[in-house]
């Protein structure tokens, strides 16, 4: 499995000529040293832009309570002010902290590093080496980490959506298929009559039960976006799986979490993949 170490000897090697490049490699271990003459990374760890405030905004604010939780006012205050003034907000808003006491706080940049790093090892406890973005191996799916968790729960969605599609052609009642086009967003509508073909069938919705409430339709795509999101995860470079996970609020990433496991077609596989890249492409390219 390939480490940041891994990437930046890689990147180390890419700049050496090529006779240094043979000798330098032969101080490594052989299995070492195929991975790091074979590695490859979506940009130059050499020229890694990531740093510890920006690995946090890539969080979602969920993650900061069940921590910041187990402190006092003051240690809430103090761990809130090292991060953007928005997350922060967010997170406040949640543990029903008074924000304005943070006014108070006032920290030396080495100290706000030191708390950062903190926050950094807290939330990467459950994963040995995560990898800076640039690190990661190529995948159509590494989008995802510089997309806004609103656009990233957008295209869970969406995927969803592709459920419904398989079902709603079955759906005999026009007046429950009336309801069920207007219990969908206008972005879900569009994107239905967009799916035309759906070449991954999931056990079926249950649309002839439903009791016409649009919530639990909503929250039924949702969950079943989550579940294509799951798929097309599974088997992803255990980093992007990380960063992916923490875009999204605790609870969708619990349900993703729980859902990520092996179809029996790679086939199968290959077409979530897909769908989710197009839903990136769809949203970076914007409303039409």
């Amino acid at each position: 499995m390939i480490s940041s170490v891994h990437a930046i000897l890689h990147a180390c090697l890419q700049q050496c000529p090529a006779e240094e490049r043979e000798q330098l490699l032969g101080f490594l271990k052989l299995p070492e040293r195929q991975i790091v003459a074979t590695t490859q990374t979506q940009g130059n760890p050499l020229e890694s832009q990531e740093s510890v405030s920006k690995l946090l905004e890539r969080i979602h604010s969920s993650w900061f309570s069940p921590f910041l939780r187990t402190l006092s006012e003051r240690g809430i205050g103090l761990f809130l002010n090292v991060l953007s003034a928005e997350k922060a907000h967010l997170i406040a808003s949640e543990i029903l902290y008074a924000s304005d006491k943070q006014k108070e706080i006032h920290l030396s940049p080495a100290g706000k590093t030191f708390l950062q790093t903190t926050l950094v090892q807290y939330l990467t406890s459950d994963i040995d080496d995560l990898l800076p973005a640039e690190c990661l191996p190529p995948s159509p799916l590494n989008e995802l980490l510089e997309m806004p968790t609103s656009a990233v729960h957008d295209i869970a969605d969406l995927l969803g959506v592709r459920d419904l599609a398989v079902e709603i052609s079955q759906v005999i009642d026009k007046g429950k298929f009336k309801k069920i086009h207007e219990s969908l967003t206008s972005q879900q509508q569009a994107y239905l009559r967009g799916v035309t073909h759906e070449p991954v069938i999931f056990t079926p919705m249950g649309l002839a039960h439903w009791t016409e409430d649009q919530e639990k339709l909503q929250a039924l795509v949702q969950e079943r976006g989550l579940n294509r999101l799951a798929k097309a995860l599974y088997g992803q470079n255990s980093s992007l799986v990380w960063y992916v996970l923490h875009r999204l609020d605790v609870k969708r990433a619990l349900v993703v979490s729980n859902l990520s496991k092996p179809l029996d077609h790679q086939r199968a596989h290959e077409a979530l993949v897909e769908q989710v890249a197009a839903l990136i492409q769809t949203s970076a390219a914007g409303p039409a």
